[in-house]
């Protein structure tokens, strides 16, 4: 019973993570609810696209630009999924001749890690013309250059 309700608050906390990127990709790029399609739970707006066999939890396609947003609980950071996930999502976002960017969300506690994370894969890959944006529990973002 234990192993299920933690993996209840884990989705829980992860739809959470998901909403507060949705949240900040609202406010700081004015797209609206019916060009984002997000994974929530409910497989209403799921995105639609598989990009290397991963399924982002937010994607956004306009004339202008591409978003590619991922939600991560604590425990979900640092590992050789999370790395793939993204390799996966730069290629996808530079097929686009647009602005373009990929988000990360997740909680208070990780935030550090997340950061880090995002640092250490921009020095490590090959990611001109991408934009990474990090948001917080208060739905703060941070883009880091």
């Amino acid at each position: 019973i234990f192993v299920d309700s933690r993996i209840k608050m884990e989705s829980l906390a992860h739809k959470e993570y998901v909403q507060n990127a949705i949240d900040y990709i609202k406010r700081e790029f004015g797209v609206s609810d019916s060009q984002i399609a997000a994974d929530l739970g409910d497989a209403s707006m799921l995105p639609p696209k598989s990009i290397d066999g991963f399924r982002a939890d937010i994607y956004v396609n306009t004339p202008s630009l591409i978003i590619i947003g991922e939600a991560k609980t604590d425990n979900d950071i640092n590992n050789n999924h999370t790395l793939a996930q993204f390799a996966s999502y730069v290629k996808e976002a530079r097929v686009y001749d647009k602005k373009r960017h990929i988000v990360m969300s997740g909680s208070m506690a990780a935030y550090p890690s997340i950061r880090n994370f995002i640092r250490r894969f921009r020095k490590r890959n090959d990611v001109p013309g991408i934009t990474f944006h990090t948001v917080d529990p208060f739905k703060k973002g941070e883009v880091l250059k």
